[in-house]
């Protein structure tokens, strides 16, 4: 039988005394649930409607990719897959009197209404007048999902607020698009799930344009180069700890390219510092990150850091993560930031965060 990993969300935890994924047997996203209820029964009753069809109160994702659009309770599960669960945002469920469109816009489903043809006619024309509104109006308000735990592209600094360059530069974009925009934490594990749950708007998170996770959310054209990513070890390491025990953040392309090696044993952790932490601590023998964080880290452990072996790369860029229905939103950002890197803008933002060393466009 499949060993498989199930995510739970925060809002869930207290179900499982906090924990954050629970490892079951399973060959069926049903068999996953079912593994995962008999130890944590109170689960059950929390994502299950009266009417026990768990997908309606609930959106599953199975490696990223939502499993109603796959076979379901039923899908199948090989060993390593992630079960994602995200309890419906309120009025967001499967069923009920809001929907969405294949458009993304949100209409009303009209039950079996007793009145007239005439009243019936009426509320149809309506309820068409305002799908076309929807569809003509630009979005006003945008929330924002960032990580707050990647120096420097973004951070929570000494007053609690969201800092760094990527809040700089969304804050630019919003401006030249037009938008209010609100910014918000997201957990990186579920930060896909949850953008495509409707939780938040986009994703500016230093997430890599990769072509698996264009299969399931859309990017804008990149804000950053294709980046570098380098392996960070000890001072005095030799090249040979890339073979040993590295470390990355889970769900990362880090983590996806040392899955793929044959020679170093992967060791994730749920935050890029952590596995900084692990390298310091002997935990890890290097860890693989981004360039620019590797900088930051040597930069404030002074002596203590230095890259060893290949530089590697792993992505097409940085971009902004919309959902795939979120076709004027990504237009409208594609726009803006295609305005500063024309002005020079961008070029700016990247030498003050990044250091005149940095690629820009």
């Amino acid at each position: 039988m499949p060993t498989v990993t199930v995510r739970i969300p925060q809002v869930l935890r207290h179900h499982t005394s906090g924990a954050r994924s629970v490892e079951v047997e399973a060959s069926t996203v049903q068999e996953a649930l079912e593994a995962l209820f008999a130890v944590y029964p109170t689960l059950r009753e929390s994502l299950t409607p009266p009417s026990g069809n768990v997908l309606e109160a609930t959106n599953l994702f199975l490696n990223e990719q939502d499993v109603a659009t796959l076979d379901g309770l039923a899908s199948p599960m090989n060993s390593g897959d992630t079960l994602t669960i995200l309890p419906a945002m309120s009025g967001g469920g499967r069923s009920g009197t809001r929907v969405r469109n294949s458009e993304g816009t949100l209409g009303t489903t009209l039950g079996a209404i007793d009145m007239s043809r005439g009243i019936l006619v009426g509320v149809m024309v309506a309820v068409l007048l305002a799908v076309s509104l929807a569809c003509s109006e630009a979005p006003e308000a945008v929330r924002i999902a960032t990580e707050g735990a990647y120096p420097p592209y973004n951070f929570i600094n000494d007053a609690g607020e969201i800092d760094g360059f990527e809040r700089e530069l969304g804050d630019e974009l919003c401006q030249r698009a037009n938008l209010e925009c609100t910014w918000v934490i997201a957990e990186w594990d579920t930060i896909i799930p949850d953008l495509v749950a409707g939780q938040f708007d986009t994703i500016i998170a230093g997430m890599s344009i990769t072509l698996k996770r264009d299969e399931v959310i859309d990017f804008t054209q990149p804000y950053l180069p294709p980046s570098v990513t380098v392996y960070l070890a000890a001072a005095g390491a030799g090249d040979e700890v890339i073979n040993g025990k590295v470390a990355a953040q889970g769900a990362t392309v880090q983590a996806d390219h040392l899955a793929s090696q044959s020679g170093p044993t992967l060791l994730e952790y749920e935050l890029v510092p952590d596995a900084i932490a692990a390298v310091l601590s002997g935990e890890a023998d290097a860890a693989l990150v981004d360039l620019a964080f590797a900088r930051d880290s040597m930069a404030e452990h002074e002596g203590m850091l230095a890259i060893v072996g290949p530089e590697v790369n792993l992505d097409l860029g940085v971009g902004i993560g919309v959902r795939e229905d979120d076709g004027e939103l990504k237009d409208r950002l594609d726009q803006a930031i295609g305005e500063m890197k024309d002005d020079g803008t961008l070029n700016t933002l990247i030498t003050k965060w990044f250091g005149d060393e940095a690629n820009g466009f």
